[in-house]
């Protein structure tokens, strides 16, 4: 069953973002770090309750096995784009004990039928370079890559060299 997430869903909320935030931090330890629970409840806690944000957790047997934390987002016209209405999923997560069995599925379709109520077109999202697993789910789900994002890591200086020196101006 997926039902709306509520605060009193917070801890189970809390527990599967962590195994989410735990593989980022595996992959790619230079850019995450190891979030408390206290963080991470503060940081849902608010999300919860913010105007445009919505969760959804897919619950069996009165324990929440996923979550998916969307928002939604109105691009008015710009210089370069045309106006944009989309639900933009920010995080999903499925307890590692029930994995492929079509919760991560329903909890996305879930989303996409929230869109279609709000008369939105689009639901987007990203997914780290790394995370191959996600990226050959919501392939599975019928997302497309739309936008490549680029990097190049330089070499970085030690921590003492950097700390308390003025940010170089652009010219």
């Amino acid at each position: 069953m997926i039902r709306e997430a509520g605060t009193s869903d917070l801890d189970a909320l809390v527990e599967l973002n962590l195994h989410v935030q735990r593989l980022h931090v595996e992959d790619e330890p230079e850019r995450f770090v190891e979030p408390s629970r206290e963080a991470v409840a503060a940081w849902l806690s608010e999300r919860l309750v913010q105007e445009g944000w919505r969760a959804l957790v897919a619950e069996s047997d009165g324990r929440c096995t996923g979550y998916v934390l969307f928002e939604l987002i109105d691009h008015p016209v710009g210089t370069f784009t045309a106006a944009m209405r989309a639900l933009y999923i920010h995080q999903i997560g499925v307890d590692p004990g029930v994995r492929r069995r079509g919760i991560g599925r329903a909890l996305v379709r879930a989303v996409e039928r929230e869109a279609a109520e709000l008369a939105v077109q689009q639901v987007a999202l990203d997914t780290w370079s790394f995370n191959t697993s996600a990226q050959a789910f919501f392939t599975g789900c019928g997302y497309e890559v739309y936008n490549v994002r680029l990097r190049r890591r330089l070499p970085s200086r030690g921590a003492d060299e950097s700390v308390g020196q003025a940010r170089p101006k652009l010219p």
